[in-house]
């Protein structure tokens, strides 16, 4: 029996998705998204926000950025990917979630918390990263970027793409 590496997360872009290229050339859009989940304790409910942070490679990455906007809710579905790297002789790693389907869940709401008009991620659209021109993502040390080009996370506190 193989081994299970699979991802699926509903949630809401936490900035603006950004579109960078690896070393080789490949185009990655790298964006976080804040997936909330409520549970209950002690007959009280109380929400968690979990940040996750995606990269979506290939041509895809630039035709999904119309859309990759802060607030837009998206359905992803993708694998982790872990790496490793040295910062000021200190051994590192992170994960991340390799994006290979995405979908548009629901309106972009505006700043004060109205439905942006469609177009903008209608309730109902699905634009699949499988539906736009590109390749799939590299293989081997092309996945990530390199340490270089990388910066601090803010939202985590630790190195990521972002």
């Amino acid at each position: 029996m193989s081994d299970l590496n699979n991802v699926t997360l509903m949630g809401r872009l936490v900035r603006d998705a950004e579109v960078r290229q690896t070393s080789s050339g490949k185009h990655c859009a790298l964006f976080s998204i804040v997936v909330n989940r409520t549970k209950k304790e002690n007959d009280q409910y109380m929400q968690t926000a979990h940040f996750f942070n995606l990269a979506l490679f290939g041509n895809r990455a630039e035709g999904l950025m119309p859309y990759l906007k802060k607030g837009q809710q998206v359905v992803i579905e993708g694998h982790l990917e872990q790496r490793h790297w040295e910062k000021d002789g200190e051994k590192r790693s992170g994960t991340e979630i390799v994006v290979e389907d995405l979908h548009l869940a629901g309106y972009k709401k505006n700043e004060s918390g109205i439905a942006a008009e469609p177009g903008t991620g209608a309730s109902g659209t699905s634009v699949s990263a499988a539906d736009t021109a590109g390749d799939m993502s590299p293989s081997g040390s092309e996945y990530f970027l390199s340490p270089d080009e990388t910066e601090d996370n803010p939202s985590s506190g630790s190195e990521y793409f972002f």
